[in-house]
């Protein structure tokens, strides 16, 4: 399928009075923009931050907002610019690509926004509209932007927590990946290749080797890289796994409908019994805090069983859903919620303004 037919399948646009409505709606990785100008380009600096702090996104840019109607988009804006706003007002810079579709006689602009090796991407300095009669400020600093509930809004403190165990978590990986592959080889027989001057005017670079391993080296001609679809990549040929019996494994993992029974009390203690939860909803929040970024899970809170295929929720993901229930309910019942039942928690709140939820430290799960 060829990108301009993705874009098609993403807007699912029907013809009817004399228009292509989009049917599909805005989502936690999906925006809509009518122009692609500096003046939109500056309003969506707070949802690139949050797409790039979420997993990745797109902003479709040639569709009005209300109705939703393909219209198209004249505007442009030259990717050295765009690359001076983010430099300008985000930290570190998100990873962005544009792409121009001619869907059934409109142009698209679609911005791909890629999810950030080292989140969190925060706002760094002040942005303000421009060309409008009066400018407002779209953009705070030292803001750390989220997406919840198809909407971009400042991180709460659950979510930022998360961001943080993610970006641990996978250079903990990284470290005990080459610590793996260092054991497999032999401490004696491993080298590292120091690459930070290759760039600076020559291709030198500084090897570190045992005293053991220097003696027998001859001559290094070029090291050869590999690379599939123009990144560098490694070739691993088999896998290793280490299988450990569910009732033995430290992480307590449990099948998401136990993981469910599990958070439940918690869950209605804090919305009250008719309040909805079920794997859909847990599957829901986990995605939004991170954990199921990747298909296989994040390996610390949940993760693709990998004999039975079937996701599990550890102790560590419990525990934060629950936090992420008790300290930031309204934020929650966002994530998770319909709109019947986001109309009834806030009818419960005015109904009894004088209760608050503690936070606390979870149960253990």
């Amino acid at each position: 399928m060829t990108e301009t037919a993705q874009v098609i399948e993403m807007l699912s646009p029907q013809f009817k009075d004399g228009c292509y409505k989009v049917k599909s709606r805005e989502k936690g990785a999906l925006e809509f923009k009518q122009d692609f100008n500096e003046n939109c380009l500056r309003k969506c600096l707070k949802t690139i931050a949050a797409f790039s702090n979420c997993g990745g996104g797109k902003i479709e840019f040639g569709v009005t907002d209300s109705p939703r109607i393909l219209c198209g988009t004249q505007g442009d804006i030259d990717e050295a610019e765009i690359q001076n706003l983010l430099l300008k007002h985000l930290h570190p810079i998100p990873d962005t690509e544009i792409s121009e579709h001619d869907v059934h006689g409109f142009r698209l602009v679609v911005m791909d926004v890629a999810s950030a090796a080292r989140p969190p991407v925060l706002a760094v300095s002040e942005c303000q509209t421009i060309g409008e009669k009066k400018s407002s400020t779209v953009l705070n600093p030292g803001v750390v932007y989220f997406r919840r509930a198809g909407q971009t809004r400042p991180a709460t403190g659950i979510e930022f927590s998360s961001l943080l165990e993610k970006r641990d978590q996978s250079v903990r990986q990284s470290i005990l990946g080459l610590i793996a592959r260092a054991g497999d080889v032999g401490f004696d027989n491993v080298a590292i290749a120091d690459f930070r001057n290759s760039n600076a005017g020559s291709d030198a670079v500084t090897l570190w080797v045992s005293e053991d391993t220097a003696k027998d080296l001859k001559i290094i001609d070029k090291g050869r890289l590999v690379q599939s679809a123009g990144a560098p990549a490694y070739e691993i040929r088999g896998a290793i796994q280490s299988i450990v019996p569910r009732d033995r494994d430290p992480r307590k993992p449990l099948l998401p409908a136990q993981a469910v029974r599990v958070l439940r009390p918690a869950i209605h203690k804090i919305f009250g019994a008719s309040f909805p939860w079920a794997e859909r909803h847990l599957n829901t929040v986990a995605k939004h805090l991170g954990f199921w970024n990747d298909n296989t899970g994040d390996k610390l809170n949940v993760e693709t069983d990998s004999v039975t295929r079937r996701p599990m929720y550890y102790e560590a993901g419990r525990s934060a859903i629950e936090k992420f229930a008790t300290r930031d309910p309204d934020a929650f019942v966002d994530v998770v919620g319909s709109r019947p039942t986001k109309t009834a928690w806030r009818q419960k709140k005015k109904m009894e303004p004088e209760v608050s939820v503690e936070a606390k430290a979870p149960t253990s799960l």
